[in-house]
């Protein structure tokens, strides 16, 4: 089953892969009502978990750069659950437009940091030291 999902569907992909529209396919299960596997094609990631009327709700999402994102999700961006970078990085919490807000950042060198953060509008800023790891 091919689909077009319009951008708004799959922010985590489409607007950080700077792609408009994704062609995708479901390769497992219902990807609109139940639980399923979505491929993004042209090696754009995949999406494997529960569907609801097309949105995807809670699962595994594994981008390209292999970043992994796992818990629930509200319009299709994660809400609470881990997001898992390729260097290690692990973000475990609660998220707003894709940045942690209110949880644990455990770097690769295995120290961890508790962060809460006040909202300001509809954007959440990120300190640059909460990426990188903490001195040693």
């Amino acid at each position: 089953m091919n689909l077009k999902i319009p951008w708004i569907c799959f922010f985590i992909f489409c607007l950080s892969n700077g792609i408009g529209h994704a062609e995708t396919e479901c390769v497992e299960g219902n990807c609109t009502t139940g639980k399923g596997k979505l491929i993004i094609k042209d090696g754009k990631g995949s999406m494997e978990g529960e569907f609801w009327e097309g949105m995807f709700i809670s699962g595994k999402v594994i981008k390209p750069n292999g970043e992994i994102y796992e818990g629930f999700f509200k319009d299709n961006e994660l809400v609470q659950g881990t997001r898992t970078y390729p260097n290690g990085l692990i973000q475990s919490g609660k998220f707003q437009s894709s940045i942690l807000v209110d949880g644990v950042i455990t770097y690769p060198n295995g120290t961890s940091r508790k962060i809460k953060m006040k909202a300001i509008g509809k954007r959440v800023p990120v300190p640059q030291e909460w990426l990188a790891p903490p001195p040693k």
